[in-house]
């Protein structure tokens, strides 16, 4: 997650991008509104480390791999973390993946 927070974009840049129009459920919102909904969504929380949400949603655009990595996808359900052995808290997307590539969640 430190590869990330130093590769991530300054706040004045994201703070344009969350500037932007965006379509979401049949209305215009600002970038920013979505980008915190969705880290709110997926993360439980308004920030990641110090990154704010639209440095977040820039970060995944910009950089997938280094996100796949990053345990930042909460997970509620102690029944799920141990049926699949993810982490109780937050896990990265990758985990969802056993080491042949096959989708643990299909299971």
């Amino acid at each position: 997650f430190q590869a990330v927070q130093r590769n991530a974009v300054p706040v004045e840049h994201a703070a344009e991008f969350g500037q932007l129009p965006v379509q979401f459920a049949g209305r215009i919102i600002p970038m920013n509104t979505f980008s915190a909904e969705l880290l709110r969504k997926i993360h439980k929380n308004n920030k990641i480390g110090r990154l704010n949400s639209d440095q977040f949603l820039l970060g995944i655009l910009t950089m997938p791999q280094m996100w796949m990595q990053v345990p930042f996808i909460a997970n509620s359900n102690e029944e799920v973390a141990k049926m699949f052995q993810l982490p109780e808290q937050h896990f990265a997307y990758a985990q969802v993946f056993d080491p042949k590539g096959n989708y643990k969640l299909l299971a």
